[in-house]
C-alpha cells in the first residue's frame, strides 16, 4: 500500500477523518495547515471570536515523514484531545453589477470658498399667523350669553301675553312684561387643562379672555382644573394657589365647563370623576353646560343625563336661545374617524407640528372626513411624541406616511403644504424650515417653487461649507454637527440627490465610516469618497479568503499573502473605500471599510451568508460555496477555484470564472481586424464554470462510444464535430452525470474567458508564436516569426494556459458557441448577451491548427451552419446559469 498522502485539490471533513484514521494525529497536524485548516483550542477559539481579524498563529515547522514511512499508532492514553477545525466553506464571486459612479458635482475648492453659516448671530423670527379658533366668537357669542345668562323683565308690557289672558278670562294679578337675556349675577366658568386637550388649550384661554371682556368679571368665578375634578380647582390666574375641593352650589348660578369630560382618555379614569361631579351638581339642583372639543360623548347616556353638552367645533350648531335646565337629547354616534391617516400623511414632512399648524392643516381636508376629534386623536397618537407646544413623529414613524404622501388627493392638498410651512414656521430657525421644505419638495417632485428651492440649496451649500471649513476642529461647530447627524437620521433616500448633503454626511461621519458605520439607504460610497481626507489615487487589490474571513491586500503585498489563503479575484479601487453590504433575514446593512492607511484589511464572514462589496462603480456579490454533487473534488490553485468531474474513467477539470465587465470586439487599429468585431462593453453579471481544455477524444468516446476525429489521440481535442452533434453529446453527458447541467458557452462568455482580463489581440500579448498557440506557423503576426507548419492538432495542455488557467483558447481547434451568428453585434448586447433568437449559422471561435495568425485572435469570430463538421471544429463545455437570449 502506498503510504503517501493522496494528491487532492481540496478536502472536506470526511477526508480529514480518513487521514486521521490512516496516519494518525501527527500526519493530520502536518496536512491540515497546507489546505486552510487550523487547530482551534479553547483559547484560540475565544481569541478568534473576540478579534476575528487577527490571523491565527502559524504552527511550528515539523519534519515530514519519509515517503514510505507510516507513523506507528500512539497509545490511546497518550493521544492528544481531538482538534477542532474551521468549517471548510469556500467563497466565490457569483454576481457582478455595475454601479453608476456619481460624478462629484461639488469640489473641495467650492466648499472652501462658500460663505459659511452665521452660527453666532441671533435668530430673528418672523411673525406668526393669527390663531385659528375652533369656532368664531361671532358664532359662539349668543350661545355663551345664554349659557351664562338669566331672563329678566323689561319695562315694556308683553301685549301678546296680556291679550291671551284676557281672551281666556284669566285674572290679571300681574301685568306680564317682555323679558330679555342678561348675564347672570353669579356664574361659574370652569376650564379643564388636561393632557388630552393640549391642542385646545389656546382655544380655552381665548374664550376665557373674551367672556371676561364682554361680561366682566364681577360675580364670575373662573376656576382651573388640571386633571378633572378629582384634584379640585383653583382660581384663574393664580398658578401658585393650592387646589380646593369642588363644591357646586345652586346659589352660584350657571356652570359652563370647557372640558372633554374625560372622553378623550382611553382609561376612563377622568370620565368616572366627571360622572361623580355631575351627580353632585344634580343633587345641588344644577345642570352644568359643557363646550367639549370632542364628540365621543355622543351616545354616552350617563354623561348626557347629567350634563348638557355641545361639540365645540367650527361646523357645530350653537343655539342662541334655550333653557339651561332642559336636557339635550342624545345624538347618533358618528362613524370612526377616517381622517387621522390622511392628516398624518399630510403632516409627515414636518419636524414639529404646533396646535395652530395642526388646525390649519385639518381645515385643508374635506369637512366630512375630519373634525375636532381628529386633532385630539393625532395629538395622542402612538406614533407621535407630544407636549403642550408641539408634537413630532417618533423615530422612523414618519417614513410610511411619507411614502403615501404622493398619493394624497387632490393634488392641491399636497401643494398647499409649503405655504403652511412658510406661514407657521417663519418664527423657527432657518435650518428647521428649510429641512421641512426640502423634504416636502423631495416628496412632491414639484418644480413650481424655483425661488424657494434655490434658497434651500443655498442653505445646504452653506451648511456643508461650514462643516468643511471646520473639519479639522468640528468641536467648534458642535451644535451644527449634532443637528446634521439628526438631520440625516430622519431623511428620505432622495436627500442624497443633493451633493451638499453627501458632503455634509461625509464630513460629520468620517471617523465612523473608517470604523465601519452603516451607510444610510440610498447613499453610496462613491458619493461621499471625494470629501474624505486622503481619498485620492487608485490601486489594485487582491481579494482572497483566509479561513473565516475575506482579505483585501494591496498589490504590493498580495505576493506575501499567507500560503493558506484562497485567491478569489483582483480588483481596482479608484479610492480606498469599500462598501460592505450584508443581507440577513431581518434587514440589509451596509457599512464602509477604509483601506488608505493599511496594506491589508480583513472582512469577517458569517456562516452561509452572502455579502456584497461595492467600490469604484462595481458591486461584487460573494457567496459561500461547497463541493457540488456533480464534482468529485474541488480546489484552489494560483488561477482560482476549480472542480473536476469524471465519466467512464475520464476526468475533466472546469474552472470558475468570476462575473465581470470587459470590452468585447477589437479596436480599429488592431491588425487583421474584421468588420464584424465592433467594440462594445459587455457585463456578465453571473459567474460560470468553463472547461480548462477543449473536449478530448477520450471523453467523447466515453459518452458517445465512437471517435469521429481525423487526428486520433485520447488527449487530443475531438474534432469533425458539428454544433448539433456537440449538443447531443451534452444532453447525454448531463443524463449520465446527475446535476452537471453542462452547456456550450455563449460567444460573450467565450471571449471573456479567452481574454482573461487582457485587451491585446492575444491573452499573451500583441504577437504570437507556435510556442504559445497551435496555429499555422507559416504565417506571422505582429513581431512573431514564421515557424514550421505542423499539419495536425496537438494534445490538450501542450501549450501554456492563459492568465485564468484555460488551455488552447487560441488555435488547435475552433470551438462552437451557443449563439446564433450575427453580423454586426446587436446594439443591446450589453448585459449577459445570448445572441439573437434565430439565425442560419452558429458561432465558431478561436481559430484552429491551420489558421493564419490573425484568425486566432481573441476577437476573431466566424459563423457556420450548425450541421457543418470538419477537422478544425471542436468545443469546450460550460456550466452555470445561461444568459438570456439565444436558442
Amino acid at each position: 500500500m502506498n503510504a503517501r498522502l493522496p494528491r487532492r485539490a481540496a478536502v472536506n471533513r470526511a477526508d480529514l477523518l480518513l487521514a486521521l484514521d490512516q496516519w494518525g494525529g501527527a500526519a493530520l497536524e502536518r496536512l491540515a495547515p497546507t489546505i486552510g485548516y487550523q487547530r482551534q483550542t479553547d483559547t484560540t477559539a475565544a481569541t478568534a471570536h473576540d478579534n476575528p481579524t487577527e490571523p491565527a498563529p502559524e504552527p511550528p515547522p515539523t519534519r515530514p515523514p519519509a515517503p514510505m514511512e507510516v507513523p506507528p499508532p500512539a497509545p490511546m492514553e497518550s493521544r492528544p484531545p481531538p482538534a477542532r477545525f474551521v468549517d471548510p466553506t469556500f467563497y466565490r464571486i457569483v454576481a457582478y453589477r455595475e454601479v453608476a459612479a456619481e460624478a462629484a458635482t461639488v469640489d473641495r475648492a467650492e466648499l472652501a470658498e462658500t460663505q459659511p453659516l452665521d452660527l453666532h448671530g441671533r435668530h430673528q423670527g418672523g411673525p406668526l399667523p393669527p390663531w385659528l379658533p375652533l369656532a368664531l366668537w361671532s358664532k359662539l357669542w349668543p350661545c355663551v350669553k345664554a349659557l351664562l345668562g338669566e331672563q329678566s323683565d323689561t319695562r315694556h308690557l308683553n301685549t301678546r301675553r296680556i291679550t291671551e289672558q284676557i281672551a281666556h278670562q284669566a285674572p290679571l294679578t300681574r301685568l306680564p312684561r317682555l323679558t330679555r337675556t342678561a348675564w347672570a349675577r353669579n356664574a361659574y366658568l370652569i376650564v379643564d387643562f388636561n393632557r388630552a386637550t393640549e391642542p385646545f388649550w389656546e382655544d380655552q384661554r381665548q374664550l376665557v379672555r373674551l367672556i371676561s371682556r364682554w361680561r366682566g368679571t364681577d360675580g364670575l368665578r373662573i376656576r382651573v382644573m388640571e386633571d378633572g375634578p378629582a384634584q379640585g380647582w383653583r382660581p384663574w390666574g393664580q398658578a401658585q394657589a393650592p387646589f380646593e375641593p369642588c363644591h357646586p352650589s345652586a346659589t352660584a348660578g350657571p356652570l359652563l365647563l370647557l372640558t372633554d369630560l374625560g372622553c378623550l382618555e382611553q382609561s376612563g379614569r377622568r370620565r368616572h370623576h366627571w360622572l361623580r361631579f355631575g351627580r353632585q351638581c344634580r343633587a345641588a339642583g344644577l345642570r352644568p353646560v359643557v363646550l367639549a372639543p370632542a364628540k365621543r360623548w355622543v351616545g354616552d347616556h350617563e354623561l348626557n343625563h347629567l350634563f348638557t353638552i355641545f361639540s365645540w367645533d367650527h361646523n357645530s350648531h350653537f343655539p342662541p336661545r334655550w333653557s339651561i335646565q332642559s336636557a339635550r337629547p342624545p345624538q347618533q354616534l358618528k362613524a370612526p374617524d377616517q381622517g387621522v391617516q390622511a392628516l398624518l400623511t399630510l403632516l409627515s414632512p414636518l419636524l414639529r407640528v404646533e396646535p395652530g399648524l395642526l388646525r390649519a392643516a385639518r381645515r385643508l381636508l374635506p369637512v366630512n372626513t375630519v373634525d375636532v376629534e381628529t386633532e385630539a386623536s393625532i395629538w395622542s397618537h402612538p406614533e407621535v411624541d407630544a407636549n403642550p407646544l408641539a408634537f413630532a413623529f417618533k423615530a422612523g414613524a414618519a417614513q410610511p406616511y411619507r411614502q403615501a404622501f404622493g398619493a394624497l388627493s387632490p393634488a392641491a392638498l399636497r401643494l398647499a403644504l409649503p405655504a403652511l410651512i412658510q406661514r407657521h414656521h417663519a418664527g423657527l430657525a432657518a435650518a428647521i424650515r428649510y429641512e421641512e421644505l426640502a423634504t416636502c419638495f423631495d416628496l412632491l417632485d414639484d418644480p413650481s417653487h424655483p425661488h424657494l428651492q434655490a434658497q434651500i440649496e443655498d442653505y445646504q451649500r452653506r451648511m456643508a461649507a461650514t462643516l468643511w471649513q471646520n473639519r479639522q476642529n468640528l468641536g467648534a461647530v458642535e451644535g451644527l454637527v449634532a443637528y446634521v447627524r439628526r438631520y440625516f437620521g430622519r431623511q428620505n433616500p432622495g436627500i442624497w440627490q443633493s451633493p451638499w448633503a453627501c458632503a455634509a454626511w461625509a464630513i460629520t461621519h468620517e471617523q465612523e465610516l473608517r470604523a465601519g458605520v452603516a451607510l444610510p439607504p440610498g447613499l453610496s460610497l462613491n458619493q461621499v469618497a471625494p470629501f474624505l481626507t486622503g481619498a485620492s489615487g487608485g490601486r489594485y487589490y487582491s481579494l482572497y479568503q483566509q479561513g473565516a474571513r475575506l482579505m483585501l491586500a494591496a498589490a504590493t503585498t498580495r505576493e506575501r499573502a499567507h500560503r493558506q489563503a484562497t485567491p478569489i479575484s483582483r480588483v481596482w479601487l479608484a479610492h480606498p473605500f469599500v462598501a460592505i453590504t450584508r443581507q440577513t433575514r431581518a434587514n440589509r446593512l451596509t457599512h464602509g471599510l477604509e483601506l488608505n492607511a493599511r496594506e491589508e484589511a480583513a472582512i469577517p464572514l458569517q456562516a452561509n451568508a452572502r455579502l456584497t462589496l461595492t467600490f469604484s462603480g462595481a458591486a461584487l456579490t460573494i457567496a459561500p460555496f461547497t463541493k457540488p454533487g456533480w464534482a468529485e473534488r474541488i480546489g484552489f490553485d494560483h488561477y482560482g477555484l476549480y472542480a473536476e468531474f469524471s465519466y467512464g474513467g475520464v476526468t475533466q477539470r472546469v474552472r470558475w470564472l468570476n462575473p465581470g465587465k470587459f470590452t468585447m470586439g477589437s479596436p480599429a487599429s488592431e491588425p487583421g481586424r474584421r468588420d464584424n468585431e465592433t467594440q462594445h462593453e459587455v457585463i456578465l453579471s453571473q459567474g460560470f464554470w468553463l472547461a480548462e481544455t477543449a473536449c478530448t477524444q477520450a471523453l467523447w468516446r466515453a459518452v458517445m462510444g465512437d471517435n469521429p476525429s481525423r487526428f486520433q489521440g485520447d488527449n487530443r481535442p475531438v474534432e469533425r464535430v458539428s454544433w448539433d452533434e456537440a449538443r447531443t453529446f451534452i444532453q447525454r453527458l448531463n443524463q449520465r452525470v446527475p446535476g452537471l447541467q453542462s452547456r456550450l458557452p455563449t460567444e460573450a462568455e467565450w471571449e471573456y474567458a479567452c481574454r482573461a482580463g487582457t485587451t491585446t489581440p492575444f491573452s499573451f500579448g500583441d504577437s504570437i508564436t507556435p510556442e504559445q498557440a497551435k496555429y499555422g506557423g507559416h504565417d506571422s503576426y505582429g513581431r512573431g516569426k514564421q515557424w514550421f507548419y505542423r499539419k495536425a492538432t496537438a494534445d490538450v495542455k501542450t501549450l501554456p494556459p492563459n492568465p485564468w488557467g484555460l488551455y488552447e483558447m487560441h488555435g488547435n481547434v475552433r470551438e462552437w458557441c451557443e449563439d446564433w451568428y450575427q453580423q454586426p453585434y446587436e446594439e443591446d448586447d450589453g448585459v449577459n448577451p445570448g445572441g439573437p433568437s434565430e439565425g442560419v449559422a452558429r458561432v465558431l471561435r478561436g481559430g484552429s491548427w491551420f489558421s493564419l495568425g490573425g484568425y486566432v485572435r481573441s476577437a476573431y469570430r466566424d459563423g457556420i451552419e450548425p450541421g457543418y463538421r470538419n477537422d478544425s471544429a471542436g468545443f469546450r463545455l460550460a456550466q452555470g446559469q445561461k444568459p438570456t437570449g439565444g436558442a
